[in-house]
């Protein structure tokens, strides 16, 4: 036994020593997902994403059992080398099946007091509900092992070896709930909040030295304003309380990649019929998030104390399941909130899997009955049928959903799905900027109080792509770092009563927001207003401003409209030069323009004209298309037949920027100097008004028609 432990060793040591695993993170055909119990079964159902729990536990080597050698700065580990065959025997086949599977970490107490002192929390006592305990990181032995078992699975399951790949890595298990899930002892959220961050920035370091793209997720239950109530407020939190406190102890250490894995359980486990909850309105006070709010999570991790630089959280449902009653109703009440559930969860663009719990009933589950397949009476979860869930999981993404499912709209309510509601568009106030997202799913950041001027970033199409570059507010793979003033989407202009307000070179000319944002909805969308003064040094006001963003979303295109009056703050005349710096803009991803190192945009006007030929010509619309990020995707703006100047001139450049200028005719060749010169008499307002689509697939005429129908 002894030799074979030590061939065990030397094999895995050489397998083990790789190097990061560059690989993106992968982009499956759907969001089926099953905490996996019998992995053929589970193949034949069509599972793109697979759950399987990780006691870290059963690593640690027991006597004279195997061991798998693994060495890591400087420390040589041992792991169990029959727990390991065991995972492989689990993730191989799923991997290379293409399904994406989420590794669930668990520090389940051994009874070994010599195990456990690595293993779990000293706060972690024999109340832990079946043996799950917090991480011991708080000790420094318990960290340095913490790290080196998670680095021991990262290089396993990265790819390199020949054991498949683990993708997501889930830090513990419903942490707001700690006492039953998490288990350090009855303390205050302080404490959880930091020993958790500890572990899951652990994790995150480990998983990194293997994986470029591996995630590491954050776990919480359906819980969100109020705590379980079941418990004291030093056994849970509420999970917005819990995901706030910890995000905020991350980025005063230095933030990082996290991710959240969220369990939206129906308000009564024992009732399955979500649609129903009263504990869950479309709110961010809701006592839970459940599958009948769940854009409530999606629009809070849209805020900026939530973000990731100005990336948002990615969002996997690794742990749900719905109650099956006894009796032929149950079961069918069963398969119809599931068939709900999945169809909230496909329009829903933030969330990446949907992962059902359980394969088939577990006998210790307090009798909850949540399984694909009923067990054996006798057994604690041996299967025995298939319910009729079952037929509804197999047929979900694929053509026969639609009348497999069917059986289910009258037991929900809806003449069909989509007829759901989600939220559609919504604007709500972040600080001074103004987050605004469709469905939940992030689609423009209103940046209210920026200075010198505001504008709107980040800007994302209903694909989830964003459609205008990151500098200079943040950096960006193929970003060229020119033209700093060049800022997402903006309007401004170079030559206002003499006054550059598009360059700023000298920094005098400002746009100063003069009232706090008003945020209202009508007719499914949503509007922004803010008022601005357009001052030089500060103390002198040339221009007042009254600034209307509106964003909707119809027929698969998300729309912003501006709409801006501008008039002279005194008695003095104001003078638009002509020029060509100016005026409504937008600077574009960089896999948009047509010109640059990672270029692949087209640009063509309602003229027909294309890429070079559009600067300086008339049009009514300009739009610019190509593969980004690996998807077909594109912007249009248009100018309003109302505008001054309308059709106007297009101060478009094939290396990204695309403006709407009605002024600078001399610039473009139009006409002698002061051509496009325009005079505003004091009291009089200038009117603009334009219109940005954002859309997938390709660009035509016909489309732009019905982009602008009604406008």
């Amino acid at each position: 036994m002894r030799v074979f432990s030590v061939l065990v060793a030397m094999l895995a040591t050489a397998l083990l020593a790789v190097a990061q695993d560059p690989l993106p993170y992968p982009r499956p055909a759907g969001k089926k997902g099953l905490q996996v119990q019998m992995v053929d079964d589970a193949l034949a159902l069509g599972i793109q994403h697979a759950a399987l729990n990780v006691n870290l536990g059963q690593l640690l080597p027991r006597g004279e059992a195997a061991t798998i050698s693994f060495e890591r700065a400087g420390r040589q580990r041992q792991f169990a080398a029959g727990y390991v065959a065991e995972l492989d025997r689990q993730v191989e086949p799923l991997a290379a099946a293409g399904v994406v599977v989420s590794a669930i970490l668990l520090a389940i107490r051994t009874g070994v007091p010599e195990l456990d002192a690595v293993l779990v929390h000293r706060g972690c006592t024999e109340r832990a509900a079946n043996g799950i305990g917090a991480f011991a990181t708080d000790h420094e032995a318990g960290r340095q092992w913490l790290g080196d078992a998670v680095a021991f699975l990262a290089a396993r399951y990265s790819g390199a070896a020949a054991h498949g790949r683990i993708w997501n890595w889930i830090v513990g298990n419903e942490v707001n709930s700690h006492h039953w899930w998490y288990h350090m002892g009855d303390t205050s959220l302080d404490d959880v909040v930091e020993a958790y961050e500890a572990a899951v920035r652990i994790v995150h370091e480990a998983v990194r030295e293997h994986s470029a793209h591996g995630r590491v997720f954050v776990s919480l239950e359906h819980h969100w304003a109020k705590r379980y109530a079941a418990g004291s407020e030093r056994q849970a939190v509420p999970g917005r309380e819990l995901l706030l406190a910890f995000a905020a102890r991350a980025k005063a250490r230095g933030d990082f990649d996290w991710h959240v894995a969220f369990h939206p359980y129906p308000e009564d486990l024992f009732d399955c019929r979500f649609w129903q909850d009263e504990t869950a309105p479309d709110h961010d006070e809701a006592a839970r998030v459940t599958f009948q709010n769940l854009p409530v999570l999606l629009r809070r991790l849209a805020r900026n104390d939530l973000r990731y630089g100005a990336e948002v959280r990615r969002v996997i449902l690794s742990e749900q399941g719905f109650h099956c009653r006894d009796g032929e109703r149950g079961e069918i009440e069963q398969a119809a909130a599931f068939a709900l559930a999945a169809t909230i969860v496909d329009r829903l663009r933030g969330i990446d899997a949907f992962v059902l719990h359980r394969h088939v009933d577990y006998a210790h589950e307090g009798g909850l009955q949540l399984g694909l397949w009923t067990r054996r009476q006798d057994s604690v979860c041996t299967p025995e049928r298939r319910r009729k869930i079952a037929e509804v999981f197999a047929a979900w993404g694929t053509e026969a959903f639609a009348a497999t499912a069917g059986f289910a709209l009258p037991i929900v309510g809806l003449p069909a799905f989509a007829d759901f509601p989600l939220g559609s568009v919504r604007a709500e106030l972040d600080g001074d900027d103004v987050q605004v997202t469709v469905d939940g799913a992030p689609f423009a950041t209103v940046r209210t109080a920026a200075l010198p001027r505001p504008f709107v970033w980040p800007l994302l199409g209903p694909d989830g792509v964003r459609r205008t570059r990151n500098f200079p507010m943040a950096s960006g793979d193929g970003e060229e770092q020119d033209h700093p003033h060049h800022q997402s989407m903006w309007f401004a202009h170079g030559a206002l009563n003499g006054f550059d307000f598009w360059h700023g070179k000298g920094h005098r000319e400002r746009q100063v927001r003069s009232s706090a944002p008003q945020v209202s909805h009508r007719d499914g969308a949503a509007e922004v207003v803010c008022d601005y003064r357009w001052t030089v040094d500060d103390d002198r006001v040339l221009a007042d401003e009254r600034r209307t963003w509106r964003f909707a979303a119809r027929d698969g295109v998300w729309v912003a409209d501006l709409h801006t009056e501008l008039r002279s703050a005194g008695a003095h005349e104001l003078v638009f030069g002509d020029t060509k710096e100016g005026t409504f803009a937008l600077r574009v991803h960089p896999q948009l323009r047509v010109a640059g190192k990672v270029a692949r945009g087209r640009l063509v006007d309602a003229e027909g004209r294309v890429d070079g030929k559009v600067w300086g010509n008339r049009a009514a619309w300009l739009a610019t298309s190509g593969l980004v990020e690996g998807q077909q995707v594109g912007l249009a703006i248009f100018d309003h037949p109302d505008n001054h100047g309308f059709p106007t001139h297009w101060h478009a450049r094939t290396y990204g920027l695309l403006a709407s200028n009605p002024f600078g005719l001399h610039d473009f060749g139009k006409g002698p100097v002061g051509a496009g010169e325009l005079r505003l008499p004091a009291g009089q307002v200038l009117r603009l008004r334009y219109r940005v689509a954002l859309f997938a697939g390709a660009w035509t005429k016909a489309r732009a028609a019905a982009v602008c129908e009604g406008w």
